[in-house]
């Protein structure tokens, strides 16, 4: 009975429903008014519309059908219960962290603005929406950009609303790990208050709810803001889905599911040095390899980064001009100057990008640091032998920081450093963007490169580094400005 009890709760009956699946398996039956009324599990069916002669047949075979039960037979009826089919239920939470205006749909989850889009079914009008859980009237005009996530979970019990609450809270916290996966920093965090929430049929009919005090929105004003653009999921829908649901996942997917859990934590966190130790945590996950994780990182996470930034590097220029987000205020940019990157082309290849950057160090005073800047940018971008140490020095520099971010990594497990300065905030942010660059990498390479093994993915960034160099060497900086000709 024992084992018969855990197979019910692996099943998704909560303990009240087993404990009355039990009190019906043993139940009797109670005669009032010359009917049989039983809680049984039987199969049989009262006669509609009939006679009173065959209605008086059923109460008497119900009877005698009852009185008859063994032991055995009782246990048996337990099948009813094995066999009871799912159904589907939908939990709409407060998401805190997220605004905007734009919709995402991933398989059995949402994410949506109650202003814009109402998914329960009811005959209120928009100040009494339950999906806006309860704002004042002040509040609504404060916070039209608020957002909610509806999860869609199997239940097989209707007073199962806690196990399939916290399912739906599993699969939703999985999403928001994909969902900041591309994100350097996130300035608070994201949080799915489990505190209020409405359940819907499958047909969107409100059928349960939960509700406790509390002032969901302080952290409003730092949350992420939804586009169209964001979060750059395209191309990664399928995949994200798949870990998102946990399924037919192979080691290597796991390992980023794990990835992406650990960089989500440091990125919330306020903890400078458990960011830190966070985002090692996550790298570790990315290069769990069986040739030793630490050594993994050392050895073969700066071709990954430095390859990575040499293809970035030209747009990281490009972006900075177009913004003017020139890091010093000495500049001093003329306003012909201004006015030429005002009419700056937006689809320009690297080619037509370094004649532009050309052009522009004309109209500059060759004095400024920006124009002496930009000459380097053309330097390193026309002079191979310039190049090359260019990606050299890189490198060298990514291997030193990964070295000491490692001890960092080891005075706060070992000594529980919680310090903070200005070294602790370089090596925080420093370890949040390798962070992004590998677990983007290391996604890429799943999805897009078709790599089923950790190893084969270390090893396929070592070998495209090392394709950069000879292709270098053998075709000159060209092959880095349009690298898909020289595939």
């Amino acid at each position: 009975m024992h084992f018969v009890v855990f197979e019910l709760k692996n099943k998704g009956f909560t303990d009240n429903t087993i404990q009355q699946i039990i009190e019906d398996i043993f139940s009797r039956y109670e005669e009032i008014d010359f009917r049989i009324y039983t809680k049984f599990p039987h199969n049989l069916e009262f006669p509609k519309g009939s006679t009173q002669e065959n209605q008086d047949k059923f109460y008497k075979d119900l009877k005698d059908y009852i009185d008859s039960l063994t032991y055995q037979d009782r246990i048996v009826a337990l099948c009813n219960y094995f066999d009871k089919k799912t159904f589907q239920v939908k939990f709409i939470f407060r998401v805190i962290g997220i605004k905007g205006k734009e919709n995402l749909e991933i398989d059995d989850i949402e994410i949506y603005n109650p202003f814009e889009k109402q998914l329960a079914l009811n005959d209120k009008s928009d100040s009494e929406n339950d999906e806006l859980f309860g704002l004042s009237t002040s509040q609504k005009s404060d916070f039209q950009d608020i957002y909610n996530i509806a999860i869609k979970v199997n239940a097989i019990d209707t007073n199962d609303t806690q196990s399939a609450k916290h399912r739906a809270i599993y699969k939703a916290h999985a999403f928001f790990d994909c969902f900041v996966s591309r994100n350097f920093y996130i300035k608070t965090k994201i949080i799915i208050d489990t505190t209020q929430y409405l359940i819907l049929s499958k047909e969107n009919k409100r059928i349960g709810d939960g509700y406790s005090m509390n002032d969901p929105f302080i952290s409003y004003i730092d949350s992420i803001t939804m586009t169209k653009q964001s979060p750059n999921l395209n191309g990664y829908l399928q995949y994200y889905e798949k870990l998102t649901t946990q399924k037919e996942l192979i080691e290597i997917d796991n390992q980023i599911t794990r990835s992406l859990a650990w960089r989500r934590r440091a990125l919330e966190t306020i903890n400078y040095n458990e960011a830190i130790l966070w985002h090692w945590v996550s790298i570790e996950n990315l290069f769990n390899s069986k040739n030793g994780t630490t050594k993994s990182i050392f050895h073969f996470a700066p071709n990954i980064l430095t390859q990575a930034y040499t293809y970035e590097f030209m747009r990281k220029i490009y972006m900075e001009i177009k913004n003017k987000a020139f890091p010093f205020n000495d500049y001093d940019i003329p306003l012909k100057a201004i006015n030429f990157i005002d009419t700056m082309p937006k689809d320009m290849d690297n080619k037509e990008f370094i004649k532009y950057i050309k052009k522009l160090c004309e109209l500059l005073n060759k004095e400024t640091f920006f124009y002496e800047k930009l000459q380097n940018f053309i330097k390193i971008f026309e002079d191979k032998k310039e190049f090359k140490a260019f990606i050299e020095n890189y490198k060298k520099q990514i291997e030193q920081k990964i070295i000491f971010l490692y001890r960092l990594r080891n005075k706060i497990t070992h000594h529980a450093m919680n310090e903070y300065n200005e070294t602790i905030v370089y090596y925080k942010n420093f370890a949040s963007y390798i962070n992004t660059i590998l677990i983007c990498y290391f996604i890429d390479t799943r999805v897009l490169r078709n790599k089923y093994d950790n190893d084969e993915i270390i090893n396929y960034g070592v070998y495209e580094y090392n394709k950069m160099l000879l292709n270098l060497e053998k075709y000159g900086v060209d092959s880095i400005i349009n690298p898909k000709e020289y595939e």
